[in-house]
């Protein structure tokens, strides 16, 4: 995990966590926002800059629909996924 911004964080998720970072694989990468952030808005755009660095074909809007499917499903402990393999 990556600190950002106060209460905003970058977080690397290993295929096979191994304990060396520079061999582990990524599996897939996420933006966390405690709820008391008072950048929650500045995480909007870095999350947008994730999606687009993994899938650079992706309209502003698929984005958008992506990232507020991700914030409700947030509120139930689920995640979004553009389907990207």
């Amino acid at each position: 995990m990556v600190g950002l911004l106060d209460g905003v964080s970058l977080v690397a998720v290993p295929e096979k966590y191994t304990g060396n970072k520079t061999t582990d694989i990524v599996d897939y990468m996420f933006i966390y926002v405690n709820k008391t952030s008072k950048y929650g808005n500045d995480a909007i755009i870095y999350a947008k800059y994730l999606v687009k660095a993994n899938y650079n074909e992706a309209a502003e809007s698929e984005i958008d629909t992506l990232l507020e499917e991700a914030r409700t499903k947030s509120t139930i402990g689920k995640t979004a996924c553009n389907s990207i393999q």
